[in-house]
């Protein structure tokens, strides 16, 4: 669903039809987590986003299906509405799943997604200031995947055939 990131670059592909990439003007592992969290917390709906530089994503997560809307900027002169609107079928239990898994496993690049490279300079403040901040972001990250794998393991049971959501 969310590619490895690259440059304060990700794709967002959630069907085969379609993809989009996602800028570093929104902070997708941080911001996505903190949904995903919230929804399975609350067992409500959730949306996530993210900027495309042209053009903003935005991806209506509910209970069995995902909804994906591509709308432009809205800047002058551009049309308003939507340029691409549509569902698939992808329940919010296993859209987490999804989302737990693609950051986890490309961790330190989302950890990196909008910081400058580390300098090698130990006595540069700069770097230094870097690296706390490199720190404090891994660890907040962490424990929101922590937290959303735990939330996914207590509300598997609310996705069955045999429940259902008002």
């Amino acid at each position: 669903m969310l590619s490895k990131p690259d440059f304060g670059w990700s794709k967002f592909e959630i069907c085969d039809e379609k993809s989009y990439s996602l800028s570093y003007l929104t902070d997708v592992a941080c911001d996505w987590l903190e949904q995903a969290i919230h929804g399975l917390q609350t067992q409500a709906p959730f949306a996530v986003h993210g900027y495309c530089e042209p053009g903003r994503m935005v991806c209506l997560v509910s209970y069995y299906t995902c909804y994906v809307v591509f709308e432009a900027d809205g800047g002058w002169g551009e049309s308003k509405g939507y340029k691409d609107l549509y569902g698939v079928d992808l329940p919010m239990i296993d859209f987490c799943r999804v989302l737990y898994n693609d950051i986890n496993e490309n961790l330190e690049e989302w950890v990196h997604w909008d910081l400058h490279d580390l300098s090698d300079d130990d006595d540069d403040e700069e770097a230094e200031e870097t690296r706390a901040m490199v720190i404090e972001r891994r660890k907040l990250i962490s424990d929101k995947l922590k937290q959303l794998k735990t939330l996914i393991q207590e509300n598997e049971v609310w996705w069955t055939p045999h429940h259902g959501f008002f």
